[in-house]
């Protein structure tokens, strides 16, 4: 039979070994479930990545269609505008035309009245001085008056409306040019917005790849520990079996059980 201490070392053998084995196979189940957590990790923060660009581009698309409907309206308000400016030129020539009808039917009328003052004192004899004369001199001065009267007011109504026309077709220049300035930079933003989505895009799917990479190398480490434990646990187990077996072997040579 073999001897208490023989045993003790065969069971402690198989023991160590054992405990190799067992503390390996932990190895791999830890290492395992820290790469299913890292790639979990991985993919949860790639997918947030991704929803934070898809939740950019959406406000980016927003922002845009808002830009472009204030351009449009600018735009609109520019020709509307400029249509206004029209119509005061248009009406500003309206007016004078008629103010200057109106001028020539009071010229024609004071010809008209003059005649009749004129027809008027040659029946009654006077030719050159007197009553009747002094009526068609203040005739005459009232008519100038009013005549200028009506020019004036012709020429005033015709330089105000001149001049709203002007200021419409400013104002309708200045908001043409805002807009084609406001759709310069929607353009511009545009091609910004891109250049960073696919750069966000590129980062999103290099730290993901990093991530796999580097999980799969800790788990690839994680696994080599584990096969040096069980190789270093037969390693162990052989060196320990060759020991009790040279043991056996001198105590047999030397009589002992």
């Amino acid at each position: 039979m073999y001897t208490i201490p023989t045993i003790l070392s065969m069971i402690g053998g198989g023991l160590d070994l054992f405990g190799d084995l067992f503390g390996a196979s932990q190895y791999r189940e830890t290492a395992e479930t820290n790469y299913q957590v890292a790639i979990s990790n991985a993919q949860n923060a790639k997918s947030s990545a991704m929803t934070g660009i898809r939740v950019g581009g959406i406000r980016g698309r927003i922002a845009a269609d808002a830009a472009r409907t204030n351009i449009s309206l600018s735009l609109a308000d520019a020709e509307a505008r400029e249509r206004n400016a029209e119509r005061l030129r248009a009406f500003a020539d309206t007016r004078t035309a008629e103010g200057r009808e109106g001028i020539r039917r009071a010229q024609r009328n004071f010809e008209r009245l003059k005649g009749q003052q004129m027809s008027a004192i040659a029946a009654s004899g006077v030719i050159a001085s007197g009553s009747p004369l002094e009526v068609m001199a203040e005739s005459a001065r009232e008519s100038a008056t009013a005549l200028a009267d009506l020019w004036d007011e012709t020429s005033f109504e015709r330089a105000e409306l001149q001049d709203r026309a002007a200021m419409e077709t400013f104002g309708a220049a200045q908001t043409r040019i805002g807009a084609m300035a406001d759709r310069s930079m929607l353009a511009r933003t545009k091609r910004i917005d891109r250049a960073t989505t696919r750069l966000a895009r590129m980062s999103a799917q290099s730290e993901y790849r990093s991530a796999l990479f580097g999980a799969s190398i800790d788990r690839a480490s994680a696994y080599d520990s584990a096969t040096a434990t069980t190789m270093s646990g037969i390693g162990k187990t052989f060196a320990g079996a060759g020991n009790l077996f040279f043991n056996i072997q001198r105590n047999q040579d030397l009589g002992i059980r």
